[in-house]
């Protein structure tokens, strides 16, 4: 095991902060004590040693998040200030998202994010203070449930935001970059973001009450079960972003609050001795599920990654609500203050276009809970669009009815799940989804509750853009009769597949000749997949669009 660089003893003995009823009371802080189970160990017995010395933390509720993040992530040169995450803009503590009246507010950012676990806000990871953080709200919804990697070179740009709270009208690099399944931080904090991970992966175990029934770990994807990524990116990260004074500082903190310690924070050689990846079921060449698109409205307190447009009825239009600890989007026709049912058409519609181009498959599910008080055989209809400008009225555009493909609510606010709703009609291509609510004065009008809007796409982990061959490529691209498909190092391959959008393999062609003519005039107009399989098993997937 590497020799333990870092000994720092804690000085302040008897270290108390309470936060509402619950207060921490701890001992100093010395290395070789709080570690002495772990200190040799490596692999299987330093996983579970750091796991027994650091579960069991006093939990906090995730109201009692707000005042701790405020002296968590102090600003050292301000303490009215909080330093947001992935910006490191330092901003009023109480431009907070708990109800400040400033433009602009920070939130409670889940770094491992709530959707991958489905543990939302609950005691425990949904409010352990190791990995949450306070970011600012455009850019905490920018990131949403983006599995942490690199961006992807062509594709990745740089999210720039124009909240910063001094409200100047100019438009702020982040030093984040993103791509349609990836965040990528500023390279200051690249090392904190893994570190925190790993902790999470430690602390949850799933194996006692005190991991309050969730076993989260890491992986090379995503996926709501509980596994995070991308492991191999964050491996390099911790080791090219060593821990700094800040972090020691907020490990140092969070320790008088929750009682236990971020464990790489202390050693940060310790992630190179435990072997993450035999902990998930991960393997490179299955077909893995990622989450494309997430809205719980459980963090901004507003609508988010939704967006509402009146068509009718001005004074009445979808928004944010909260009932017994569950958030939300809410609509009704009534009005209480004249008691009156009003003309309304109002779209819950996604606030900017969701990227389906990397995916083979995707679907759509969600919550929805409705309380029936009119006539109307349907009030609330789920619709799809290709071609929707984003701002303009929906009405003006093509919409695709799915209603039917989901089910729902039919009263009394039970909460209902849709089931999963087939996207694959739309992969390779980016779309609008809604959900339209109709009321009139005559008919009367129905409350609908929507909730947890989720999709997920299937993607093969081996493959896209993954060179296993030098210049392997297909031409002509797009093409519509025959193409060609050649690499440098290889001259024949033992398979090649051509592949649907729905991963279902039209065409084999066994013992196929780089440089030969492929037909393909008897496929339709879309997007494929040709895998090539060479004799050595090596495999790579190439995307092909049939015009």
């Amino acid at each position: 095991m590497k020799t333990h660089l870092l000994l720092f003893v804690f000085l302040l003995v008897g270290l108390v902060q309470t936060y509402g009823q619950k207060t921490s009371s701890v001992a100093a802080y010395d290395y070789e004590t709080y570690y002495s189970g772990a200190i040799g160990l490596s692999g299987d017995e330093l996983k579970l040693a750091l796991h027994d010395i650091i579960d069991g933390h006093i939990a906090l509720s995730y109201s009692e998040v707000w005042d701790a993040l405020c002296r968590t992530d102090e600003d050292p040169d301000n303490a009215d200030h909080v330093i947001l995450l992935y910006t490191g803009w330092s901003v009023p503590e109480d431009a907070n998202a708990s109800g400040s009246s400033l433009d602009t507010e920070w939130n409670r950012e889940h770094t491992w994010a709530k959707t991958y676990g489905d543990f939302g806000t609950v005691s425990g990871p949904g409010t352990d203070l190791h990995h949450l953080r306070p970011t600012d709200v455009s850019v905490n919804s920018a990131r949403g449930s983006l599995m942490f990697d690199n961006a992807d070179e062509d594709n990745g740009v740089e999210y720039v935001d124009d909240s910063y709270y001094y409200d100047d009208g100019v438009d702020y690099a982040t030093g984040c970059y993103y791509d349609s399944n990836s965040w990528e931080p500023r390279d200051e904090v690249k090392g904190d973001v893994a570190r925190m991970l790993f902790y999470m992966a430690v602390r949850y175990e799933g194996d006692s009450d005190d991991d309050y029934g969730y076993d989260l770990e890491l992986a090379e994807y995503c996926d709501e079960s509980g596994l995070h990524g991308k492991l191999s990116t964050l491996l390099e990260w911790n080791s090219e972003d060593p821990v700094s004074d800040w972090e020691r500082t907020r490990n140092d903190s969070i320790y008088a609050i929750q009682g236990n310690r971020n464990p790489f924070i202390d050693n940060q050689d310790w992630v190179d001795e435990i072997d993450w990846a035999s902990y998930s079921t991960s393997e490179g060449d299955e077909d893995t599920s990622d989450y494309i698109f997430y809205e719980d409205f459980e963090d901004s307190e507003s609508l988010d990654l939704m967006t509402g447009y009146s068509v009718t009825g001005d004074d009445q239009i979808w928004y944010y609500a909260s009932y017994s600890s569950n958030n939300f989007a809410k609509m009704s026709g009534y009005e209480s203050s004249v008691s009156t049912t009003f003309d309304n058409e109002d779209w819950l519609i996604s606030a900017s276009a969701i990227d389906l181009s990397e995916y083979s498959s995707a679907v759509l599910s969600f919550m929805t809970m409705k309380s029936a008080f009119s006539s109307l055989e349907t009030s609330l209809y789920l619709k799809v669009s290709t071609d929707y400008d984003g701002s303009s009225s929906p009405t003006n555009f093509v919409w695709t009815d799915l209603t039917n493909q989901a089910s729902w609510s039919t009263g009394g606010y039970n909460e209902v799940e849709s089931g999963d709703v087939d996207l694959s009609a739309y992969v390779g291509q980016s779309i609008y989804i809604a959900f339209q609510y109709i009321s009139t004065t005559a008919e009367g009008s129905d409350t609908w509750e929507v909730d947890d809007i989720a999709i997920t796409g299937t993607t093969t982990t081996t493959a896209i853009d993954e060179e296993q061959f030098e210049n392997l490529t297909i031409f002509p691209n797009p093409a519509s009769h025959v193409i060609t498909i050649t690499a440098d190092d290889i001259s024949a391959v033992e398979e090649l597949r051509i592949i649907n959008q729905t991963g279902k393999t039209l065409r084999i062609v066994y013992g196929y000749t780089l440089g030969n003519q492929i037909e393909i005039s008897d496929l339709s107009a879309g997007l494929y997949f040709i895998q090539i399989k060479a004799n050595d098993g090596k495999q790579q997937v190439l995307k092909l669009l049939v015009n």
